[in-house]
């Protein structure tokens, strides 16, 4: 998906969902169509859509009620997050990462769910590292040829593809289920200092979260 432009609020996009919706459901609807619509428009709203699918499935906005607690809507909602990754050692951000979009700072904590909150991290190619782990870990896989086993250190992904070897240490830290690929879905990571999230206004992420229940 494109990052130069400005994408449109998701509370807005799932304002109208009430029920818990599956992910082939979520997934299955398609674009509408439009007469008199200019190719520019078309291509414009195409991406949204498309950025509407890299979603995870929404969370409904319902107050839940119980016999001794009752949580409104503000605290079961997806909320919006940013990392400035500058200078910050890789292992401990990557398990702050990991404990939001889990979902364990939620009271509504299940882990058979998608619960996270939306983590927008910035400044990953200024990512710390202490030791000397830059140039002896490696990340090796295979092509499925003879001869074919390939790998590269850290030092070298930090140069071509520092948001893919972040994207990478989240994902080795999730459980191994099929709730991993939704999760992953609620991080975004950016080169730079800028991103196409300012309208959510996300707010910084502070040194322990946690959503008390009233």
């Amino acid at each position: 998906l494109p990052n130069h432009r400005a994408w449109p609020r998701v509370k807005d996009m799932t304002s109208g969902i009430t029920r818990t919706m599956k992910r082939k459901e979520w997934l299955g609807q398609p674009m509408p169509f439009r007469k008199d619509e200019s190719r520019e428009e078309r291509k414009a709203r195409r991406e949204e859509h498309l950025f509407r699918r890299s979603l995870p499935v929404p969370l409904p906005q319902a107050t839940l009620q119980g016999p001794h607690t009752r949580l409104s809507a503000d605290s079961t909602h997806r909320r919006w997050w940013v990392v400035d990754a500058t200078d910050k050692p890789m292992g401990r951000l990557a398990h702050e990462l990991i404990r939001v979009l889990l979902g364990k700072h939620k009271p509504i904590y299940d882990p058979t769910m998608v619960m996270g909150d939306f983590v927008v991290v910035t400044n990953v190619d200024k990512m710390g590292f202490t030791g000397k782990k830059l140039q002896q870990r490696k990340r090796r896989w295979h092509t499925g040829y003879l001869g074919g086993l390939k790998e590269v250190t850290y030092e070298q992904m930090m140069k071509t593809k520092p948001e893919q070897l972040l994207r990478m240490i989240v994902s080795f830290g999730l459980p191994r289920n099929n709730l991993r690929k939704e999760r992953l879905k609620l991080l975004r990571i950016f080169v730079g200092p800028n991103h196409p999230h300012e309208s959510e206004s996300p707010d910084p992420l502070p040194m322990f979260l946690k959503t008390k229940s009233p």
